[in-house]
């Protein structure tokens, strides 16, 4: 017998179990208990099962078996998962994942796109869940942040969320509500009075480019989960004393589209979890049947946790393409911000106000 390192991982498992199982005999027969070992649970009742469908007519025996494996089946399904293999293949280099990512990224200066469905779920102040959804709105971006989402319910707004270079904002009509602020003040601003926060929103769509610039905070570091098959990149950067996690995102090894996006604030904490699916290529236009064979593509399936403020959204995009005729275009965003002036709804919250004196 050889060596154990000499062996490979199947063999030595084998070994060990008939090892183990030989033990296990010499064991009982030195204890005085040479009777046979007891059967399992499991097969005690199997076993007994069988007696018992002997006794029947054939008919029944038949109806018996088949009501019996579906039973043993139902059983035995939930409890062993198939997991997805590990993959210990070879990989790529940092700078070469990077530089993949921003050939994909860096085709989408724009996105139009249909809402085919959405799903909202949110703990109010008394700690009572909600939830809407519906089937109908539209989500536009247009880089580098500008972004507006609007899900509709049937004749009404649901929400709205939009972010600019210079501001942002939340808007439920249904619950005469907006909350807005400006970038200028928002280290200053508590985002946990907002349910969904706008620009956390952007920053998971998974579609903006890598600073190839490797050593430019907040610095990406890399490494590869082998039960996942996905490379993870790692952002951080330097405080007083110490560094912080700031985002981490798996890209999936065979596309290098992401799977998942992590958002962190300075304490480690994750503020945005989202689980992205569904990739598809970016039509040209809305207008065009099919996308070009070499088109940029992004996730349609967006599956969003707010783990602080409690709220969940599920969004789903259909027809996803880089512009519908003119737009998104340099008067879309200004055109929406015009409205903030004038919402039409009861209470506005100016975050900036309660804002921090802090620099």
């Amino acid at each position: 017998m050889g060596h154990i390192a000499d062996m490979d991982y199947g063999e030595a498992s084998r070994m060990d179990y008939r090892e183990g199982a030989k033990g296990a005999k010499q064991t009982l027969e030195n204890s005085g208990g040479g009777g046979p070992v007891r059967p399992p649970y499991m097969l005690r009742v199997l076993r007994a099962f069988a007696v018992y469908l002997l006794g029947l007519s054939q008919w029944r025996r038949r109806i018996g078996w088949a009501l019996g494996l579906t039973a043993v089946l139902a059983l035995t399904a939930g409890c062993c998962p198939q997991e997805r293999p590990a993959y210990w293949g070879p990989t790529l280099p940092l700078r070469e994942v990077v530089e993949t990512i921003n050939a994909n990224n860096a085709r989408i200066p724009s996105v139009w796109s249909y809402v085919k469905s959405f799903n909202i779920e949110w703990a109010d102040d008394r700690g009572d869940s909600h939830s809407i959804g519906g089937n109908d709105g539209n989500l536009v971006f247009l880089r580098p942040r500008d972004l507006y989402l609007e899900c509709n319910l049937p004749g009404v707004e649901a929400f709205e969320i939009g972010t600019t270079q210079q501001c942002y904002w939340l808007m439920v009509p249904k619950a005469d509500k907006m909350w807005k602020g400006t970038y200028a003040n928002i280290d200053r601003v508590d985002l946990r009075q907002l349910p969904i926060a706008p620009e956390m929103l952007l920053d998971v769509l998974g579609i903006s480019t890598v600073d190839d610039n490797l050593l430019q905070w907040p610095l990406p570091v890399m490494r590869f989960d082998n039960y996942r098959d996905a490379y993870v990149m790692l952002w951080s950067f330097p405080l007083v004393d110490h560094w912080v996690a700031q985002k981490e995102v798996w890209y999936d090894r065979k596309s290098l589209l992401p799977q998942e996006i992590r958002l962190y604030d300075a304490e480690g904490r994750m503020v945005v979890r989202a689980l992205l699916s569904e990739m598809q290529a970016l039509l040209d236009n809305q207008d065009d049947n099919a996308a070009a064979t070499d088109a940029p593509r992004m996730a349609t399936n967006y599956d969003l946790l707010f783990p602080v403020t409690k709220t969940h959204l599920h969004l789903s995009l259909d027809h996803p393409s880089l512009r519908n005729g003119k737009v998104p275009n340099a008067k879309t965003f200004p055109t929406l911000e015009g409205h903030l002036a004038n919402p039409e709804v009861k209470e506005v919250y100016d975050l900036d106000r309660t804002a921090t004196t802090q620099p």
